[in-house]
């Protein structure tokens, strides 16, 4: 029987699992990423072998496959375990950006982001009608600007870097606030499921997919307005 009260609470921790995971990657990833710039080893590590960047990013491409195809078949410890070492990998790339920007700039970026973030989730959250079919306006934009992204490292034009930054800051956006809405969802499909196990596995995957959104929101924001050492 279908109770309010219990769905609207049940709705609230089924988010706030989600975004307390979320908030965990966040946390690792940014560890990771500063005791690697910190260390001359570390970076020595990462960044002194050409190939070491393009394995731990294949491994993280393999990673985000694993868990998105594979969450139903493993263990809430597994999930878990994947999304954590995802995070910590992204952590050692993503350390580059203390060379590359004033520390300053990186907090402010990161507290800017975390605002479009948050605004963009709400909106999700918000929206009433079924918005299912922007998946695939998504999906090809994001291809897009991949495809711009990798043309561009041979033309190395500044004025289309900065127009690839700002279409990935409002595409991303705008991905965030799907997402949110397909988490919405997802709650409606595990609202009366009696697998603790099943809804805390799916609340991972949420968090993973709002993860890579702010991610990237950060970086693109960063890139576009964030101020470089000299």
């Amino acid at each position: 029987m279908y109770n309010e009260d219990v769905y609207v609470r049940s709705k609230v921790d089924f988010t706030s699992k989600v975004m307390s995971q979320m908030g965990i990657g966040l946390f690792i990833t940014f560890l990771a990423a500063y005791l690697t710039y910190s260390s001359e080893a570390m970076l020595s590590l990462v960044f002194g072998n050409p190939f070491m960047v393009f394995v731990i990013m294949a491994v993280e491409i393999a990673l985000v496959v694993y868990l998105s195809r594979r969450i139903d078949n493993m263990s809430l410890s597994e999930a878990r375990g994947g999304f954590y070492i995802y995070a910590a990998l992204n952590g050692l790339t993503l350390s580059s950006i203390f060379i590359a920007y004033e520390i300053s700039s990186i907090y402010i970026t990161f507290f800017i982001a975390a605002v479009m973030f948050m605004a963009s989730g709400l909106i999700g959250m918000s929206i009433k009608r079924d918005i299912s079919g922007l998946g695939q306006f998504f999906y090809m934009s994001l291809i897009g600007i991949i495809v711009m992204s990798i043309v561009n490292m041979f033309l190395r034009l500044p004025s289309v870097d900065i127009m690839i930054s700002a279409i990935g800051v409002v595409l991303f956006s705008g991905i965030t606030a799907y997402d949110m809405r397909k988490i919405k969802d997802i709650h409606y499909s595990v609202y009366n499921s009696v697998d603790v196990e099943a809804v805390s596995k799916y609340s991972i995957l949420g968090a993973l997919e709002l993860y890579l959104d702010f991610i990237n929101i950060f970086l693109y924001l960063l890139n576009l307005t964030g101020r470089r050492n000299k």
